[in-house]
């Protein structure tokens, strides 16, 4: 029997400065969560600059988690692109564009809109792109090889 994968993996890319993210269809606590936020904080440097991309094919993020990651990015206004098929996810959305006017929810089929959004030139799309099947491959399990298309 195979050990079971993580279901966060995360990156920073250095160009174009961005914090990939990719969640899988499984649930995850606060603890599992926690690299991630610091590696949320040690890029905060970048400043306004900085994007955000994250895939999450469930929407599922522990509300402590949602409480610290609100805390930790108000009163910044980075380029935040938020890709699931979730209506949960959805909604999480609705509430950070409380402190974050420049976050998006997109569904996997709006490639084009969200690279848009987070305004990439082709090399930053690239880049963006193949982090994100990276990441996609660190998390999914076996039985997951046929999910949802990808960017």
């Amino acid at each position: 029997m195979s050990a079971q994968r993580p279901a966060l993996a995360y990156e920073l890319l250095r160009e174009p400065p961005c914090v990939v993210l990719y969640k899988a269809a499984r649930p995850t606590t606060d603890r599992d969560w926690e690299p991630y936020l610091e590696l949320v904080r040690a890029a905060l440097p970048y400043g306004n600059g900085l994007r955000f991309v994250a895939w999450n094919e469930d929407g599922e993020i522990p509300r402590a988690t949602q409480a610290r990651m609100t805390d930790m990015l108000r009163g910044y206004t980075h380029q935040v692109a938020v890709i699931s098929s979730s209506v949960v996810m959805r909604f999480i959305v609705s509430i950070f564009l409380l402190w974050n006017r420049n976050i998006r929810f997109f569904s996997p089929s709006q490639k084009e809109e969200i690279y848009v959004h987070l305004g990439c030139d082709a090399a930053a799309r690239e880049a963006i792109a193949a982090c994100l099947e990276r990441l996609r491959r660190q998390v999914d399990q076996p039985e997951d090889a046929d999910a949802a298309s990808r960017l």
